[in-house]
C-alpha cells in the first residue's frame, strides 16, 4: 500500500509542478518543486532496485493511478521516468518547453 501511494504521490508532485510554476514564478519554488520530483523518482526506482516483482508491480500501480489522476486530459507524454522526467521539464509558464529525448539505435 505504501508503494502504490509513493506512485500515486509521485505522479502528482509531476502533475502539479507546472501548476505551482504558474501561481508562483519564483526560482526557489520551482527549484524546490524540482528537488521533490527527482526525490520522490529516486525513491521508486530504490524500490524497483530491491528486485522485487511485488514491489515493482505496486509502483507501477502506483504510477498508472497517479497517471489517471493528475494528468491533464489529452496527456499523451510516455514515462519514461520520474526522476528522468523531472530532469527534462522545462517550466512551460517560463516560456520553455518539455525537453525532447531523444534515442538512437546502438552502432
Amino acid at each position: 500500500v505504501g508503494v502504490v501511494l509513493l506512485g500515486i504521490v509521485t505522479q502528482a508532485a509531476v502533475g502539479l509542478r507546472a501548476a505551482i510554476s504558474r501561481r508562483f514564478p519564483s526560482k526557489v519554488v520551482d527549484c524546490c518543486a524540482f528537488g521533490l520530483n527527482v526525490t520522490l523518482g529516486w525513491l521508486l526506482m530504490l524500490v524497483a532496485m530491491t528486485f522485487s516483482v511485488e514491489l515493482f508491480g505496486c509502483a507501477v500501480l502506483g504510477l498508472m493511478l497517479g497517471f489517471w489522476l493528475f494528468a491533464e486530459r489529452g496527456n499523451r507524454k510516455a514515462l519514461g521516468t520520474p526522476c528522468c522526467d523531472a530532469l527534462a521539464f522545462d517550466s512551460k509558464s517560463s516560456g520553455g518547453s518539455v525537453a525532447a529525448v531523444e534515442t538512437s539505435p546502438l552502432s
